[in-house]
């Protein structure tokens, strides 16, 4: 039986939506307990300029090992507040910026933690969430 464990959910934004076919398969073959696909972001910058992110999940061990990226998982609170509504959320505190490694320097604008993620309690949100841009 293999181990589960919680994933983080990082959002990337390009500096060119061109480049997002290959940026998205080489975070794909990056290691094999990550996972990205690329979707339609509700940002634009201008009028004719649509841009889509990339989402993607990862292991804890993933995001170190990958792009050097320490992230702590942090009790968010627990089951007694709100009713037992959220029982036990946590959410990935970052230790340290990610380092992009060389197939993808110079080609991701931004990259970060979605919070507080559908992975991070085990259970699907609803909630949308809004990327600034520019």
């Amino acid at each position: 039986m293999s181990e589960t464990k919680p994933l983080a959910e990082v959002v990337v934004i390009l500096n060119n939506d061109e480049e997002i076919e290959g940026a998205c398969r080489t975070l794909n073959e990056l290691a094999e307990d990550v996972s990205a696909e690329i979707l339609t972001a509700y940002i634009q910058c201008s009028e004719n300029d649509l841009r889509h992110k990339i989402y993607m999940e990862a292991t804890q061990e993933a995001l170190l090992r990958v792009f050097g990226w320490k992230l702590q998982r942090v009790k968010f609170y627990d089951s007694s507040e709100d009713a037992g509504k959220y029982p036990d959320a946590y959410f990935w505190q970052e230790l340290n910026e990610p380092v992009l490694p060389k197939p993808l320097q110079g080609m991701i604008r931004t990259m970060g933690l979605v919070q507080p993620g559908r992975s991070d309690n085990g259970s699907a949100d609803n909630i949308s969430y809004e990327i600034s841009c520019c």
